[in-house]
């Protein structure tokens, strides 16, 4: 089963560089944060630009070893293009539930290493 957040795979990602991936943490929480509302009216206007604003999420999602959201981003990426034949809702809300709660990992995560460092 993925997880919310595999630290490990994401610092090997940025060559072992903590400060990197506590960037990439705080720019994931900050720069562009997912709205289920904006999903929804891409997805009934242009289904390539719904499809492309999931894609965003799941590559930024693999940068971090947020592998959860990487997994249900890829199946709800496929579901809105017509790939896989699954329930485009059903995945919006779950793909909204796995994201915040990466979010509140993420969040969690911050606290610790921000921790570490002052302690060190």
């Amino acid at each position: 089963m993925a997880e919310i957040l595999h630290i490990e795979s994401a610092l090997e990602l940025q060559n072992g560089e903590e400060e990197v991936l506590t960037e990439l943490l705080k720019k994931f929480l900050s720069e562009k944060p997912f709205s289920k509302a904006e999903l929804n009216l891409l997805e009934s206007k242009n289904l390539q630009e719904a499809a492309d604003y999931i894609h965003y999420y799941k590559n930024f999602a693999r940068q971090l070893g947020a592998e959860k959201l990487v997994d249900v981003g890829k199946l709800l990426e496929n579901a809105i293009l017509g790939r896989i034949p699954m329930d485009v809702m059903s995945l919006n809300d779950e793909f909204e539930k796995v994201y915040f709660s990466t979010v509140e990992t993420i969040r969690e995560t911050l606290e610790i290493l921000l921790s570490d460092k002052i302690e060190s």
